[in-house]
Formats: C-alpha cells, structure tokens, sequence
C-alpha cells in the first residue's frame, strides 16, 4: 500500500514479523512506512489518527472481536473507514487445529452487530469468491473470504 498512500502505520504483536518487514521496507526504500508492535486490542496509535484502518485476516485469531472494533473506531477520524477481510463461515478444522483460529469465520449480521455497537455506520459486506477454493496440495478446501467497509460517522451524520 505504501507507494499508494501518504503514510502506512503497520501493527503486529510478533517482533519477528516486525524485523521481517522491516527487512522489506528498507529494501524497497519505503520512507512512508511506521512499524509498530502492538496487538488490535491495543493499537498503539492515537486517537483518531487514521483516515483509513485495513484489518486483513486478523479477527480470527482474537478472542473477542467486538472490543478489536471497538479499538479500530477509537482511531479512525470522523469519516475515516475500517476495511476488513477475513473468512466467511466455515467448517475447516485445519484452520482451528493448524493456525489456530479462535472463530470459524464470520457471518455478515455477526460483524454489523459488532460495528454498529461499535459506533461505526453505513457498512457493506461483499463476498470475494463465489464458490469454495481448493488449496493446491491435497485438494483441501479453503474458506471464502469476504470485505467489508464500515464508517466511522462524523459528527453531523
């Protein structure tokens, strides 16, 4: 995203993803890119700090996603917007047993409870494949995934 945007603030709770893509940002001499430890409970970012915050294949690994939410609308701006993609209900025991996911996906009435407790607004929820995938090894099927865009309402909305 870096060369596509102002500024990208990059969170992960694990010092060797970190070091990792710190790896990656001076080799492609990204001067726009802050990396951040921190986990999406406690994201170590100001309030309301962000135009735009991107939750990319996080919510299943947290154990509760509605206080994540609630901690990505503290620092958005007024009229900033939360995109989110992350799996659609599924009954992949691989997921759970292999990578540890803590939910099996999510249902679109599931997360605008969550947003719209939240405080955020105007969400849409598209799927991204219409029918199942299949990994390439050993035929094992791959959740579908899903996007998501919330708003964080201004003031006057």
């Amino acid at each position: 995203l870096a060369p596509h945007v102002k500024q990208v603030i990059a969170v992960d709770p694990s010092s060797a993803m970190l070091k990792g893509a710190r790896t990656r940002v001076k080799e492609q001499q990204l001067t726009n890119v802050d990396l951040r430890q921190g986990t999406i409970e406690h994201l170590p970012i100001d309030d309301h700090g962000v135009d735009v915050a991107l939750v990319a294949l996080v919510l299943a690994y947290v154990p509760d996603p509605a206080a994540a939410l609630a901690e990505v609308k503290r620092i958005l701006q007024p009229g900033g917007v939360a995109l989110i993609i992350d799996l659609q209900p599924h009954d992949v025991a691989l997921f759970r047993e292999k990578l540890n996911h803590r939910w099996m996906g999510f249902a679109p009435a599931q997360l605008e409870r969550w947003l719209k407790a939240a405080g955020f607004a105007a969400t849409r929820w598209h799927p991204l494949a219409p029918k199942t995938a299949r990994s390439k090894a050993g035929q094992v099927a791959v959740p579908d995934l899903f996007a998501l865009r919330a708003e964080a309402p201004s003031p006057s909305a």
